[in-house]
């Protein structure tokens, strides 16, 4: 008799020829189980995208809200904008009133400044010399009177 080894054709235990059914049936247990494999991975991507789907779907709407919060910002902040424009415009042509008034004060300031000197320079000395004068005439009236009723009195 002949051999294990032999009967194989010389190959060893457990190796199958290329053509036998066996080995056909390996191969199409490995395609099975890449096909199971490829679905595996195809639902876990379709999972994934599904999952990455939310928080892109929340955050479309937090943009749709920021753009409507900046429309109505922007249909208020508008007139406001207009009015203080005006309000700054009116302030403007008051302080254009104040200036005349300030410049109108200043002069009458100066004009007063001017007729004081002149005032005193016109009748400043003559005052001086009238008070002196009826100064020096009550204390001689004074010293007289003291002295017509006995006392004296400096």
């Amino acid at each position: 008799g002949r051999t294990s080894q032999q009967a194989g054709g010389g190959r060893a235990p457990g190796r199958l020829r290329p053509g036998s059914g066996a080995a056909r049936r390996t191969v199409q247990e490995y395609s099975v189980i890449g096909d199971i494999a490829g679905l595996i991975a195809a639902v876990a991507f379709v999972a994934l995208v599904g999952l990455l789907a939310v928080p892109l779907v929340k955050l479309g709407k937090v943009f749709d809200t920021t753009t409507e919060s900046i429309k109505d910002l922007t249909a208020h902040s508008v007139p406001i904008l207009d009015e203080s424009a005006q309000t700054v415009a009116s302030a403007n042509s008051q302080l254009v009133k104040v200036d005349t008034i300030t410049t109108s004060a200043a002069e009458v300031s100066q004009n007063v400044s001017a007729l004081t000197g002149l005032y005193a320079a016109a009748f400043g000395a003559p005052v001086v010399k009238v008070a002196a004068f009826s100064y020096g005439v009550r204390k001689a009236f004074g010293q007289a009177a003291s002295k017509v009723r006995g006392t004296r009195k400096d």
